[in-house]
């Protein structure tokens, strides 16, 4: 979905929507602010030594979170998640 799309979109089906657009419309501009800093650390070190320290940090916090993981308990885990709009034995839309 394009950009514009998603503007138009979401202020119809969300009760804030105005509020949900808002936040999209900032979203979009950090990215495109991080998209254009990408070229800087480019710029200076060059593409290859960039692509290999973003493929080291990816392997690092895999690496981290694999170990973290290991330190949990053997067992069952659940988790359980209420959107506000949508309560147990609620269908989307009822109020």
């Amino acid at each position: 979905m394009a950009n514009k799309d998603m503007r138009d979109w979401v202020p119809k089906i969300e009760k804030v929507g105005d509020m949900v657009a808002l936040d999209f419309k900032s979203q979009f501009a950090t990215n495109n602010v991080a998209k254009m800093r990408m070229f800087d650390p480019i710029g200076e070190y060059g593409e290859d030594t960039v692509d290999e320290v973003d493929r080291q940090l990816i392997e690092q916090s895999e690496n981290l979170l694999r170990r973290r993981l290991l330190e949990l308990p053997n067992g069952t885990l659940r988790a359980r998640q209420y959107r506000p709009w949508v309560m147990p034995g609620k269908e989307m839309g009822d109020k």
